[in-house]
């Protein structure tokens, strides 16, 4: 404390009743303070520092006392305070000790700044800032000490707090939706309002340039109009991949500016709400652009009136410059009450204010960036399963987050090497697996998943001992399907497992070459069907092994050996070369249903014991002669008749 300050303190009373400025604290005990301070502005928070005679309370115990600081304009029996300021105590010190008591310093803050003290990180889903602000005020216990007048009820599909206190959270979703915040004058109720919506104007109150006092209103003693440069048009873009387009909107300046009109603010991405994009992206563009025009006139003042305070009107009713007359809304004030050395009170209030008629709308505020990769566990209903949408995206839960179930988050994108219109490459993680997560343009409301990782739980396919192989293990439950590549020197191999089924579909030709063997076993059934020709060919030896029988069929078949074919069975076989067929059997028959036919320029038939020939007729013929010989005995004989017949017949 300056020696001034010192000197201010002889002249204060130590009645409460015969001071001007006192704080209250929750006990309802009444201290006198020697100066106030207080800085607000509209959309950020209030701060009060106060100084104040300490008898006999523990200076620590201030911290967290929700008090009050009253302002008096005279000492009455029957006076009411001009202005109060409530809220609670984040910080003390002593500024120096006495006798009597010590003079500590306050600062005190509105009931929101607490929750600069709580830090999280968590998801939101499928809800409007309303709901979003609302969950966070009822679970700090402060559902009773705000009031929506209205928002917008546009819904968030997915909304992140990453790293952020709950104040920077909630102050950055209502920035983000248009949407201001301010304490009612002397309350610590808080009002959430659409800053497109006109403020309270039951506080408004008539000022005088101090140039033209009229005598009936307070006088402003510094008046001046500041203004800033700006473009012309905002333009704000931003991919759609639910349409697969840029979508875009711009929004004018209401403000006359020479060359203004030439000049774009381009921005690409924007912070942005789920819901119809096109109506957002204008929705957020109105909102920047009329944020840019009530930057671009300003005025600041300054009075010794109590009455200034943010998120209040005023009417000016007096000013040399005419176009000055009009009414303004306050935006930040900073007013200082101090207790002179005499034991009175001077008030000074600087502030700043834009005309009525322009909508003040708060500034965005940046969202946590985030650089580097993040780990997630794919969520799902059960370990393992696939749970994905038709665009291939799926479900995380951060390590960080409480929740459970399967949707802990929104559907998030997977980056693949490839992306086609029904074709490309698709690894989709499954539920319980760790995923590798990044965020497009940094912006944490945009995750996706970028790829998968090992762990403890989830191991390697292949073993530390088997670093020579790489490939593709795929598994639900049970067998899994595989594809392996070994470089093992010697030993390479490509390796393809599948669980169940395999199924080979080319459109066109497929070749394969073998510079050495192949071997292909098969333990139920093989079923080949060729539309065309089949061709097969062997340098060497072609055998074909049938445990039971082998069958063909065809319109026709053909065998063709340059030597020898052989039909074998047991000691029986048919032996065709290129001379000769040879047919070898215990016994053989030959039996035409309607006719056997043997021709030949000679025929031979043989017989060690016996030849016979036999049916309802029987006959030999020959176009010159038929013998017939016995070696010892040759006998013809009829059952009924025998005839010989002849030109001529020599019986001897």
């Amino acid at each position: 404390m300056s020696q001034q300050q010192r000197n201010n303190l002889i002249g204060i009373p130590r009645e409460a009743s015969s001071s001007q400025l006192l704080v209250k604290n929750e006990a309802g005990e009444v201290f006198i303070a020697t100066s106030v301070s207080i800085t607000e502005k509209i959309s950020e928070l209030s701060y009060i520092e106060v100084a104040v005679l300490n008898l006999g309370m523990d200076v620590s115990a201030w911290l967290g006392q929700h008090i009050s600081c009253q302002i008096f304009d005279q000492i009455s029996p029957s006076r009411e305070p001009v202005r109060v300021y409530k809220g609670v105590v984040t910080g003390v010190k002593i500024l120096f000790d006495a006798d009597q008591g010590s003079c500590i310093a306050l600062t005190v803050e509105p009931w929101l700044a607490l929750l600069r003290y709580s830090r999280n990180y968590r998801v939101f889903q499928n809800k409007s800032t309303q709901e979003i602000v609302s969950e966070i005020f009822t679970e700090l216990k402060f559902s009773g000490k705000y009031q929506v007048k209205k928002m917008p009820k546009v819904k968030r599909e997915y909304c992140l707090q990453y790293n952020e206190t709950d104040l920077a959270f909630v102050c950055r979703l209502l920035a983000q939706e248009g949407v201001h915040f301010y304490f009612e004058r002397d309350s610590d109720m808080l009002i959430l309002q659409d800053a497109a919506l006109p403020f309270d104007d039951a506080d408004q109150q008539d000022f005088d340039h101090f140039s033209l006092p009229s005598g009936d209103n307070p006088l402003l003693n510094h008046w001046a109009p500041a203004f800033r440069y700006h473009s012309g048009v905002l333009q704000l873009a931003a991919y759609n991949p639910a349409s697969t387009a840029l979508v875009e909107a711009e929004s004018k300046t209401k403000s006359a500016l020479p060359g203004s009109h030439s000049l774009t603010d381009f921005r690409y991405p924007h912070p942005s709400i789920s819901g119809d994009l096109s109506d957002i992206n204008k929705s957020s563009a109105q909102r920047s652009k009329a944020q840019q025009d009530s930057d671009y006139s300003l005025v600041n003042a300054s009075t010794e009136s109590y009455l200034i305070c943010s998120g209040n009107y005023l009417k000016l009713t007096s000013h040399p410059d005419l176009e000055q007359l009009d009414d303004y809304l306050v935006i930040a004030a900073r007013s200082i009450y101090q207790v002179d050395e005499k034991g009175g009170l001077s008030n000074h209030t600087d502030f700043n204010c834009i005309l009525s008629s322009l909508p003040y709308y708060p500034p965005l505020l940046e969202k946590p960036s985030v650089s580097g990769m993040h780990s997630a566990v794919v969520a799902g209903t059960s370990a393992g399963e696939s749970t994905c949408d038709n665009q291939g995206r799926i479900r995380i839960k951060f390590h960080w987050d409480e929740v459970t179930g399967d949707k802990t988050s929104c559907w998030v994108r997977v980056a693949q090497s490839m992306a086609g219109r029904g074709y490309g490459l698709q690894f989709i993680p499954r539920s319980g697996q760790e995923g590798l997560i990044s965020f497009l343009e940094g912006d944490i409301d945009r995750p996706i998943v970028t790829g998968s990782l090992y762990n403890s739980k989830h191991k390697a396919p292949y073993a530390e001992a088997e670093t020579t192989k790489s490939g593709i293990k795929t598994q639900l439950k049970g067998e899994s399907n595989e594809l392996r590549f070994d470089d093992k020197k010697d030993s390479e191999e490509l390796y393809l497992h599948a669980a169940k089924d395999y199924f080979l579909e080319v459109k066109n030709d497929r070749k394969i070459i073998v510079e050495n063997d192949v071997d292909e076993q098969v333990e139920g059934k093989k079923s080949v069907q060729v539309t065309k020709d089949i061709s097969t060919k062997t340098d060497a030896n072609y055998s074909l092994d049938a445990g039971k029988a082998i069958s063909e069929k065809a319109q026709n078949i053909t065998l063709h050996a340059d030597k020898t074919i052989v039909l074998k069975v047991g000691s029986s076989q048919i032996k065709i070369s290129a001379s000769k067929i040879e047919i070898k059997s215990s016994e053989i028959s030959i039996k035409g249903t309607s006719k056997v036919d043997v021709t030949a320029n000679n025929v031979n038939l043989k017989a060690q014991i016996a030849l016979k020939a036999g049916s309802a007729n029987t006959e030999l013929s020959g176009d010159i002669g038929v013998k017939v010989k016995g070696g010892t005995m040759a006998e013809l004989s009829g059952g009924a008749m025998t005839t010989v017949k002849g030109g001529m017949v020599m019986v001897n």
